[in-house]
Formats: structure tokens, sequence, C-alpha cells
């Protein structure tokens, strides 16, 4: 007796079975479940080779990004899945197009939003940057929303995340921080009294701007040329530079422009700040009338 038309029964049956009602909604968990399996599998070997290379920006890009496309997948394929009842249906459902375009807006427009941050990639995960005045690193992009992890005005974590819907890269102008990659330029403000000596404060400022820069300035510069003739972008020079600021009647900014490594901007502007003090020697105070 031959096997074959036994495996060709089997065969039958199981294609009539996943045909059915019932084999499509066991197909549709199947590929649910196995999404969410491998989501947590990415989670773990991400989780293991944190601890062996200790770097956490290429990693979480790598989290998301397999997030990302594993949902897709799964999209697809339950698509491919109802696809015979979704055609059945489409006459029916286009008298409620309309009616389907107007409640799911914000859904689309988040969507197309995703769409757009795909093609244009404005920012990544890492990133610092600034939406409609919220600041924060970017710790996940999914087709709804970012996620910010909310930073202070110095680049401190707060400990607080922010979400905004894709549907503001639409409408909103993002800024990104980080924009230049490994060196970032920083533009440091210090309120300075109009009575103090200009020439002091930035012979102090120029001082301990280059002392904090100096291990560094050479390749921020060949970067930021790099860039220049790859981007075809004017961007600054990476050496330390005072402006000055009118804030209001009793003081005024100085604003120092220096360069520093994108993972060290927030101990550069700090050691900066500490160095130009500690050059000043004493600070003197605004005229009282």
């Amino acid at each position: 007796m031959s096997i074959f038309p036994t495996l060709q029964q089997y065969a039958t049956d199981i294609h009539l079975f996943f045909t059915g009602e019932i084999g499509r909604v066991a197909a549709t968990v199947l590929v649910i479940l196995a999404a969410v399996a491998a989501h947590r599998l990415n989670l773990r070997y991400v989780g293991m080779s944190t601890r062996r290379e200790g770097s956490q920006d290429g990693l979480r890009h790598r989290v998301v990004a397999i997030k990302n496309v594993l949902f897709l997948a799964a999209s697809l394929a339950i698509g491919t899945i109802w696809a015979t009842k979704i055609a059945g249906v489409a006459l029916s459902l286009a008298a409620f197009a309309g009616a389907l375009v107007l409640s799911a807006k914000e859904l689309i427009m988040c969507a197309t939003g995703y769409l757009l941050f795909t093609v244009s990639r404005p920012y990544r995960v890492g990133d610092f940057v600034e939406v409609a005045g919220v600041a924060g690193r970017v710790t996940d992009v999914d087709m709804l929303c970012t996620t910010l992890a909310e930073t202070s005005s110095a680049y401190q974590l707060t400990g607080r995340t922010v979400l905004f819907p894709n549907s503001f890269l639409l409408s909103t102008s993002v800024r990104n921080q980080s924009a230049t990659g490994g060196f970032v330029i920083n533009l440091l403000r210090l309120a300075v009294p109009y009575s103090a000596d200009i020439d002091a404060y930035e012979s102090a400022a120029v001082r301990a701007g280059d002392a904090v820069c100096a291990p560094w300035l050479g390749t921020a510069d060949e970067h930021f040329r790099r860039i220049e003739k790859t981007d075809f972008v004017d961007l600054p020079s990476s050496r330390v530079r005072v402006l000055w600021e009118s804030h209001d009647i009793k003081q005024h900014w100085l604003v120092i422009r220096f360069a520093s490594p994108a993972s060290e901007r927030v101990n550069a502007q700090q050691a900066v700040t500490r160095l130009f003090w500690k050059e000043l020697g004493s600070v003197p105070t605004a005229s009282q009338d």
C-alpha cells in the first residue's frame, strides 16, 4: 500500500482546515505568537550583547528596527491569510470608506508620518531631538508614535518619557541636535552683567574652551569637513568662538561655541563652565543705580 495517497489526503485536509474560518483564526494566532516569540528572543539576545559589549545606542537601534520588521511581516502575513475574505467584503466596505477615513484620520496621519520618517530619516534612535518645545533622546520609533527620554536644557535625563504621534512630522519642525553624527556643536550661554570687563570674560571663555576641547579638536574638524564634502553643507569651525547676545537691561549672554563628541556633550559643557569661572577668578557684580 502506497503512502502517497495518504499524505496527499493529509495535505488536502490541512489545506481545507486552514482555508476555513477556524483555520484562519488558528493561523492568525500562530503568526502573532511567532512574532511575539521572535521579539522576546531578540530582547534576550540584545540583553546578552549588552552585558558582553557594553554598548547601548547601537543595540537599542537594532531592537527597534527588528521590532518594526516583525510587526510589518506579521501584518502582511495576517493580511494574506484573510485576503479572500477581505476581497469578498471590499464592495460592501466601499460605502463606509468615507466614514472610516474620517474616524481613522489620526491613525492614517500617524502612519503617513511614519512613512515620511522611513524615507527621510530626520532622526534615529539615540539622537537628541526637540519637537514642539519638548527635548529628549529618541528611545523608540514605531508606526504610530515616537518615544523620547526627556532631557533638561543641560541635556540631563529627567527620568520622564514623552510620546508624540508621528503625525507631528507632517506639520511640526523637528530639531535634531545630533544631526552631525559623532561630533556636535555646542552653544553654552552664561549670563554676564553689562558692567563686566568684556575682554577678560572673553579671554577666560576661550582659554577654558581650548583647554577642554584640545583632545578632540583636530578630529572634530576633520569630521565636519568630511560632512561638508558628502552632504554639501557649510558647517562652523570646530575652534572655540565667543559670541555676545543682549538679554535685558542688566545683563547679556556670553555664548561659548565649541565642538565635542556627542557622547561627551554634557561632560564637556560642565567642564567648560567650571573652568571658565576658575579662569576668571572673581566675577564682577552689576553696578547698582
